[in-house]
């Protein structure tokens, strides 16, 4: 949800931002009623928290993994689930060509929740955009190659 808030920062008050970094993200997510309904249970007591490998890369070590986890069990079931309810409702795709700000969209190679297409459609349609994709890395790209992203993003920047 992070990008699409800096996505919506961009459009709105653009005076305000001289570049944008877009980690993992989509102009329209891919949120399913089924993942909505798995959240929405958890939210409401009715089964417990879902611990799954997909939104990371198959490379990413196990210990990384339980990290993240971990963050998953510090963040409120609600939060989980509105926070997902909001996604399914984005699609900033008919605006992406108004963002006109030099724009880094960062993808992991093996994001199955962003996958690489949906940064390239950022990329393809957002002026002075630019694309750096990691390998072995999924969605939690910042938690498993978390030096290689600070170097894009420094380079970026520089």
């Amino acid at each position: 949800m992070g990008g699409a808030i800096a996505m919506d920062l961009a459009l709105r008050h653009a005076d305000m931002v001289e570049g944008v970094a877009l980690t993992c993200t989509a102009a329209k997510f891919n949120i399913s009623d089924e993942l909505l309904g798995i959240w929405q249970a958890v939210m409401k007591g009715r089964q417990g928290q879902p611990f799954t490998k997909v939104s990371c890369s198959p490379q990413t070590p196990q210990e990384i993994i339980q990290e993240g986890w971990m963050e998953q069990i510090k963040t409120d079931p609600r939060v989980r689930y509105f926070d997902l309810l909001a996604c399914q409702q984005v699609d900033l795709r008919a605006q992406l060509e108004q963002i006109d700000l030099p724009t880094l969209v960062l993808a992991g190679a093996d994001d199955a929740t962003t996958p690489v297409a949906q940064a390239e459609e950022l990329r393809d349609h957002i002026r002075n955009a630019q694309l750096a994709v990691i390998p072995e890395a999924g969605h939690w790209l910042p938690l498993e190659k978390p030096q290689a992203a600070c170097d894009a993003i420094q380079a970026f920047f520089n």
